[in-house]
């Protein structure tokens, strides 16, 4: 009884602790993907939060399984026994995990406002191609200056793109390209969650 005692505590301190970390880390990643794009939108994090927890839910759960199994094997546990318990304790936190966030999903947003990345003279650029917002990110509709390779300066007082539409800005680049095995990991996830 005090192995089981044990790896109950074990598995439930794991569980929670790469629960925790997941999600922040797929937090900062939502949250650094909403600040590339411009111009900046109002955002609450609730709904961000949800997202990185629903990911990070299978993450956790699978750890944290092969974490109890290895630690039932050092402890010297009966196998059916350890797995039986283990399978009990996952299905348990998974469950009530996906209700709660199943029941924040409900929660009324709270105003909360993101404020616009930089300021007048913003410079953007994706490649060779650089456009240079006079009056800021906040403001869509702004002069712009945009400079193309091999041609001349362009400056564009109300932008205009095809059939009289406003052009969207590029993203910000902060990270270079994420390698493949880590997103076919977060796919992985993404999909079993």
């Amino acid at each position: 009884m005090k192995k089981v005692a044990r790896l109950v505590l074990f598995f439930s301190l794991s569980f929670t602790v790469l629960f925790i970390l997941a999600a922040f880390v797929r937090y900062l990643i939502i949250r650094v993907d909403l600040i590339r794009l411009l111009p900046a939108r109002e955002e609450t994090p609730l709904p961000e939060l949800i997202t990185a927890a629903r990911w990070a839910l299978p993450f956790a759960v699978y750890v944290s399984l092969l974490f109890g199994l290895s630690y039932a094997a050092r402890l010297e546990m009966f196998v059916p026994l350890s797995i039986f318990c283990l399978v009990i304790l996952a299905g348990g936190f998974s469950t009530a995990l996906s209700l709660g966030l199943e029941r924040a999903g409900f929660v009324p947003p709270a105003g909360d406002t993101v404020k616009p990345l930089g300021g007048p003279g913003l410079i953007l650029a994706r490649g060779d191609t650089v456009i240079i917002l006079l009056n800021g990110p906040a403001d869509p509709r702004s002069p712009r200056v945009v400079s193309i390779p091999g041609q001349a300066l362009v400056y564009q007082e109300t932008p205009r793109g095809p059939d009289n539409t406003i052009p969207a800005l590029p993203p910000v680049l902060f990270r270079t390209a994420v390698p493949w095995f880590l997103q076919s990991l977060s796919i992985d996830f993404t999909l079993s969650g």
